[in-house]
């Protein structure tokens, strides 16, 4: 009886292999075509995204009166240096190299940026469960746009101009931080956030992202986001906007201040 239950299991193993390798095939597939849409999308982001730097970069005292073309020029040479880098940062998927992630990784990431090897990494099994009947191309191309972002924020790093930490700072600063005990998000979130200034920054930039490329209007002449805008952002669910439950809605005029200064690129070396 035992032997006939391995051999079934064998025959199972067997009829499956080649069935999970159609999905992985069909599912990189995929992939590969998100990867162009969204370091499209993340670049001419980047492209677009002067006036936010320029009013980060004034915020700075030492900054505070730099004429307009020394910061064109710098914005330039950065934003030119992440696009290029970008384009060549490679898109792998998950099962092809299932050493590198732990358990926790497998389970419940759905792509990440590996600092070692500066690769993107997607996880097909993940994705699939998330999706369910939604449609799996969008939630893969949300998930490299915020990877892209981390990717570019490695890259400034290694350029000596880090990018999360003065937005983080200034958040602070400005005290539009919540006390966890005052938000309705869950503690391993807010810790999370609190402790990886990297993902805070990443996760407002990204929205800040999506708002511009879908709803430009939401933003006037200056770049500044149309007042009110992210008070109702405070009240939306979802995922995608559990950094904002971090956020005093009592101090929604600060908020409005750290959004319009939200770039891509600071000098937070420069200034410590």
């Amino acid at each position: 009886m035992q032997k006939i239950f391995e051999n079934f299991r064998r025959f199972v193993n067997e009829e499956e292999e080649p069935r999970k390798k159609k999905i992985r095939q069909r599912f990189s597939k995929m992939v590969k075509l998100s990867a162009v849409i969204a370091l499209d999308y993340v670049n001419k982001f980047y492209l677009n995204n002067y006036k936010s730097f320029k009013r980060l970069t004034n915020s700075i005292p030492k900054y505070a009166n730099e004429p307009d073309k020394i910061t064109r020029q710098k914005w330039d040479t950065l934003s030119s240096k992440i696009i290029e880098q970008l384009k060549i940062t490679p898109v792998k998927m998950f099962h092809d190299e299932l050493e590198r992630f732990d358990d926790y990784a497998l389970k419940n990431v759905q792509a990440l940026y590996d600092r070692e090897n500066k690769t993107i990494y997607v996880n097909a099994a993940r994705i699939r469960q998330v999706a369910g009947n939604r449609k799996t191309r969008s939630i893969i191309a949300v998930a490299l746009r915020e990877e892209y972002i981390h990717r570019a924020q490695h890259i400034l790093e290694e350029l000596n101009v880090p990018t999360h930490s003065l937005i983080w700072s200034k958040a602070k600063t400005l005290g539009i931080i919540l006390p966890y005990e005052k938000t309705n998000v869950s503690k391993d979130i807010y810790n999370y956030y609190a402790a990886n200034p990297a993902e805070f920054h990443a996760k407002l930039l990204h929205i800040k992202l999506i708002l511009k490329k879908d709803n430009p209007e939401l933003f006037d002449s200056d770049d500044k986001i149309v007042p009110d805008t992210l008070n109702k952002l405070l009240k939306k669910s979802g995922e995608q906007y559990n950094v904002l439950k971090m956020i005093n809605p009592n101090k929604i005029n600060k908020l409005d201040r750290l959004f319009n200064m939200l770039a891509a690129n600071s000098y937070e070396r420069q200034i410590t």
